[in-house]
């Protein structure tokens, strides 16, 4: 059968309507199939990406205590900004875990957590940039909360690594003279 006879035979049984429109909506129906399957895969990104949020704002914050306070403390307000962007981008992705659920019909791979996350990386940040106001409050608040490695805190230190026992033990004597010989 050509498809000017199921023109003829669509147009007689649903005026106005031709073959070539019920094709049209079957691809527009498609597309739109295509579209959901990609925003449910940005949606899936997205919340295993919000999920490892709290563990990036705690390695931001022990790689900007290996910087200089004072460059740091220089830097306040894009430190303010990259910490709330964490927390904004976690708030927006629980606003639209209700829109992913409705598409996907069931909830998404840990959306169940986002809400969670968003509480414990907001209670972060709230502590760190509330504690911050000053140089010195930003030099405490790291010797408040970054964990050192149990070999500084607890020395002396076990050979070979980091400071040399003898350079604790003889910090009277001139600095740059010679080292003993090893035994």
């Amino acid at each position: 059968m050509s498809s000017v006879v199921l023109d003829e035979v669509m147009a007689s049984k649903s005026p106005g309507l031709s073959l070539g429109d019920f094709e049209s909506i079957v691809d527009e129906l498609a597309a739109l199939e295509r579209r959901k399957a990609e925003m449910l895969e940005a949606a899936r990104r997205v919340i295993s990406t919000v999920l490892t949020a709290p563990t990036v704002a705690q390695q931001l914050w022990q790689g900007l205590a290996r910087v200089p306070s004072q460059e740091v403390h220089s830097e306040r307000e894009q430190v303010e900004r990259t910490f709330r962007s964490l927390v904004d981008a976690a708030a927006e992705c629980e606003q639209l875990l209700p829109v992913a659920t409705k598409i996907a019909g069931e909830p998404l791979p840990g959306s169940d957590r986002v809400s969670a996350v968003r509480a414990e990386l907001t209670q972060f940040v709230d502590m760190i940039l509330s504690r911050w106001t000053s140089l010195e409050d930003l030099e405490q608040l790291i010797v408040d909360t970054i964990e050192l490695p149990e070999w500084v805190t607890k020395g002396p230190n076990p050979p070979g690594v980091g400071i040399p026992q003898h350079w604790i033990d003889d910090v009277d004597d001139d600095p740059f003279r010679p080292l003993p010989d090893a035994p």
